[in-house]
């Protein structure tokens, strides 16, 4: 699973994407916004199974409809992904503590260092 990762996703509100390096069983990325995701996967029964924080900066509106906030925000996205709709349009429907996400995920290269 080690390599860069795009996740297109779609909120009640709006939509937005994301990129996420996946190493050893860590996860690192960012969103357009500058919303960072950080976190542990692993690989189970045919799933990528993910436990990640999302740190989201002041005055950034989430695409769950979550209004822009003063201060930096943290919550948690757990999330399963059947190994089959990686790289497909099939999307993945998340719930997060902020609201639900449809997302997309697509590896883009694997890493080379």
């Amino acid at each position: 699973m080690n390599g860069i990762y795009s996740l297109v996703f779609r909120g009640i509100a709006d939509w937005g994407m994301a990129v996420l390096v996946l190493r050893n069983g860590l996860i690192c990325g960012c969103d357009a916004n500058g919303v960072q995701i950080d976190g542990m996967y692993k690989v189970e029964s045919n799933s990528l199974v993910v436990n990640t924080t999302a740190t989201v900066p002041p005055g950034v509106a989430l695409a769950q409809g979550t209004p822009a906030q003063p201060t930096t925000y943290q919550f948690p996205i757990d999330a399963v992904f059947p190994l089959s709709r990686i790289g497909t349009s099939d999307a993945t429907l998340v719930q997060t503590p902020a609201g639900p996400l449809n997302i997309l995920i697509r590896k883009l290269r694997d890493l080379t260092v």
